[in-house]
């Protein structure tokens, strides 16, 4: 058991540097859902590593870095399910012709 701890610290510190490597080249951004599963999953496995060790610090700080990641896709998903519902997003999920591909509403010029 000790060493699947280990292996799962390693990997989390290795998803964790991937998902900061991609944000900083500009290839994701933060509110990505794919650089907040990243960090939800990097945190909660060096969270359950930090947890084995007893280094509390980390614990904590994995647990909120987590929430926060988790809190983020939560709201990201029920933002995206009122867009749907809202008819901002077309039947296929992409952004209306009011919107750009970031999300952003484009400036209206008649209202």
């Amino acid at each position: 058991m000790e060493t699947v701890i280990e292996i799962a610290g390693w990997c989390a510190a290795g998803v964790l540097l991937c998902a900061y490597v991609l944000l900083s080249r500009g290839r994701l951004s933060g509110q990505a859902s794919s650089y907040q599963t990243l960090n939800v999953v990097g945190s909660l496995l060096i969270g359950v590593n930090s947890l084995a060790h007893e280094a509390w610090p980390s614990v904590s700080i994995n647990v909120v870095w987590l929430a926060i990641g988790i809190i983020t896709l939560v709201t990201a998903r029920q933002r995206t399910a009122q867009e749907e519902h809202d008819g901002q997003l077309d039947v296929d999920g992409q952004p209306s012709p009011r919107e750009d591909v970031s999300g952003r509403l484009r400036p209206s010029h008649g209202a």
